[in-house]
Parts: structure tokens; sequence; C-alpha cells
């Protein structure tokens, strides 16, 4: 018991970093991704229901069914006076509900929902077998009505989620299924709709935001596998624990040991009158009846105590798988985020190559520009100082010419008085 205490919070402890883990996740991870669970419901036009809500109902119909199957079993094992309806009342709950947890703990909630119909489908087949019919006797009708029970809840759930769907279509294919991969030898050994599913959607390459919220997803797959597993392990032992007395009770060895017991006790009532006379064959005796109780007692114990280590082996392999599951898609987002952050990097740098490039010709042109310019304007510059040096000159010379012309032949004063005289 005090193992199993600390293995449940140890459970609940690592449930617990998980969650937190998980939050932190999410929070790094809420922006707007396509993950799994949304291409199945995206798969699936008809179903309106988020993947969240639906998971949310699968859930809760899980612990609904569970408790049916639980209830009706036990019904048959409190009425039932056959040995042979007892047991298999108690192998009905000890398969099938561990068999209806893994359908409807599924990551995918579509996938959980249609496996765990055809569970249902399956059990009716098998239930109709005529060795399982006729091991119930009276009390099939109890069996048959908890079936019938959990067919039409489930047929509820799929008309909430999908309101355009056609319920009866769908339940006929998955009744069809069902007898098409009939469970054997028992519930335990059935065949999974869950491949098919899976091929029908299809592969999904998610992006770096997408893979860090299917991350999340399956850490809170997990948290409600683990506390589904909490909230039935217990019983599962009790459960293997009268089923392995009732097959000891049945065993022609149990019924031998128990027929000696009887003749022995007869015995030392037809001696007790003497007993105090034979002090040694009574503590002989009773010796040997304490020896071979303690010998079935630890071998009960033992039976037990396996089982449990086989479950607790069978929960850490499934956390371990998920755990390798959850690294692995997280060194797929990392590489992926990797990859998003080069491609990022060499944009930038082809952009940035771009516009030195594109400045660089700019700045070319303007001087290529600036000097056709200051080429032609210098050529101006120079013509039109010749064309003014060169009008200047010929302005000057005119004007000198004007000036020697009027200045240049001036007569004398003496030859004027002269010819006026004259």
């Amino acid at each position: 018991m005090t193992r199993v205490r600390r293995t449940t919070v140890g459970i609940t402890s690592s449930h617990l970093f998980l969650a937190l883990l998980g939050l932190a996740l999410f929070i790094l991870g809420c922006a707007s991704g396509t993950t799994r669970k949304n291409a199945s419901m995206q798969a699936r036009p008809n179903v309106k229901a988020s993947a969240t809500e639906l998971s949310a109902r699968n859930q809760s119909l899980l612990a609904i069914y569970s408790a049916e199957i639980e209830s009706a079993a036990d019904q048959i094992i409190s009425e039932s006076q056959s040995p042979l309806a007892r047991r298999q009342a108690l192998l009905w709950k000890i398969e099938a509900i561990p068999t209806m947890q893994t359908a409807m703990l599924t990551s995918d909630p579509i996938v959980a929902a249609t496996d765990s119909w055809v569970f249902i489908f399956q059990m009716k087949d098998y239930m109709q077998l005529p060795a399982v019919k006729q091991g119930f006797g009276e009390f099939d009708s109890v069996v048959s009505a908890t079936l019938t029970n959990m067919d039409t809840e489930m047929q509820n759930l799929v008309q909430t989620a999908a309101p355009a769907a056609n319920v009866e279509e769908i339940r006929q294919s998955m009744a069809s299924w069902a007898k098409a991969h009939p469970v054997h030898p028992n519930l335990a050994g059935r065949h999974s709709i869950e491949g098919e599913q899976i091929r029908e959607v299809g592969e999904l390459s998610l992006g770096t935001r997408a893979s860090i919220k299917t991350m999340v997803e399956s850490l809170g797959d997990l948290g409600n596998r683990l506390d589904a597993y909490n909230a039935y392990l217990p019983k599962q032992a009790r459960w293997q624990a009268e089923l392995m007395l009732s097959d000891l009770a049945r065993a022609p060895e149990f019924s031998s040991a128990l027929a000696n017991a009887a003749t022995l006790t007869d015995a030392l009532a037809k001696t007790s009158n003497t007993m105090e006379q034979m002090p040694e064959l009574v503590d002989h005796t009773r010796a040997g009846v304490m020896s071979d109780v303690d010998r079935q007692r630890l071998a009960a114990q033992e039976f037990v105590k396996g089982e449990r280590e086989q479950i607790f082996d069978s929960i850490a392999r499934e956390r371990l798988a998920l755990t390798a599951d959850i690294n692995r898609q997280r060194a797929v987002a990392t590489a992926d985020l990797h990859a998003e952050v080069q491609t990022g990097l060499k944009a930038l740098h082809d952009e940035r190559v771009g516009a030195m490039d594109d400045a660089r010709a700019t700045a070319d042109h303007t001087v290529k520009d600036f000097d056709l310019h200051a080429k032609s304007l210098m050529t101006r510059f120079f013509v039109y100082g010749a064309v003014f040096t060169l009008l200047t000159l010929a302005l000057a010379t005119l004007i000198a010419w004007v000036l020697l012309k009027h200045f240049g032949r001036r007569p004398d004063r003496g030859q004027v008085l002269y010819d006026r005289a004259a």
C-alpha cells in the first residue's frame, strides 16, 4: 500500500510538472498554427465542434462508459448464482474498461470517438457469441442494455458535434467495420480503426508554432491518460486479484486442498476429546494447515504484486514513449525555427546588398550627370567668353579707327590762316 501511494504521488508530481511545462510551451506557441488535431477537424467539414470541445466530451463520456460497465458487471456478480457468469462479468470489466480508455484517450478526438464506437459494436458482436451468451445466462439482458445505452450516448455525441452529419449512415459503417474485424480471442485482442482514420486525414507538415502547439496538446493528452489510470489502477489490481482467487477456487488442486482441510477438520472434531493427550499431533496438523494457508496467501500476494508491477511498467513505457515523441517534435520545431531564422537572415542580407547596389548605381549616375553638366557649362562659358572677347576687341578697334579718322588728319593752324588770308 505504501508503494502504491508513493507511486501515485510520483505520478501526480510528474503530472504537475508536465502541466506547468505545457503551460509554458503554450504561452510561447499560442500564435496561430495548424496542428494534427485541427487538421483532422478541418478534413471533416460536418464537424462543427472544436477539437478541445470534442476532446472534453470524449473524456466525460469515457467516465460514463467506465461507470456503466463497472455497474453492470457488479450487478451480475452480486446477483448471479452462476460462477461462470460472475467470472465473465469480472473479466468483462477487467478487459473492457482499459481498452475503452485506450480508444477514447487517443490524441485525435475524432479518431477517439469513432474507434470507441467501433469497440462498442465489437463488444456487441462478442457478447452474442454462443459461449459468451450462454455463460451470462439470464443476465445477458443486462449486458445488452448497457451496450445499447452506450451506443445511444455515442450517437448523441456525434449528433451534437456534427449536426449536419448523417448519424445513421455513420453508425451503419461503424457496425459493418466491427463485423469485418471481430475481437479475438477476447476484448483485449481487438482491431482498431485508428490507422485508417489517420490515413484518411493524411500526414501534415507542421511549422514551428504548430509543432509547439502539438507538443502542448500531447502534454494535455498525457495528463488526461494519467488521470484515467490513477482512477482505475487500484480497481484493476483488485479485480485481477478477485479473478485469480476465482480461478484458484475452480482449480482441481485447490479443491483437493479444501477437501483435505474439511477431512482434517472432521478428524480434529472426532479427536477433540483426546486432544490434550496428543499435543504433538495437534501442533503438527495445525502447522500444516497454517503452512498451506500461508502458501496460498503468499501466492495470491505475489500474483497481485506481479500484476501491479506490470501495470506500472506499462505506464512507465507509455510515459517514456510519449516523452521521446515530445523530444522528437521539439527537435523538429527547433530545426524549423533555425531554418526560418537562416532564411530571414539570408533575405535581409540580400535586401541589404540590393540596396547598396542601388545606392552605388544612383551615385554613379549622379556623378556622371554632374560631370556632363559641368563640361557643358564650361564649354558654354569658354564659348561665351571668346565671343565676348572678340566682340570687345572688334568694338575697341572700331572706336579706335573712328577716333583716328576723326583726329588723325586735323589741319595745321598756320595753314588755315594762310588760306584765309589768300
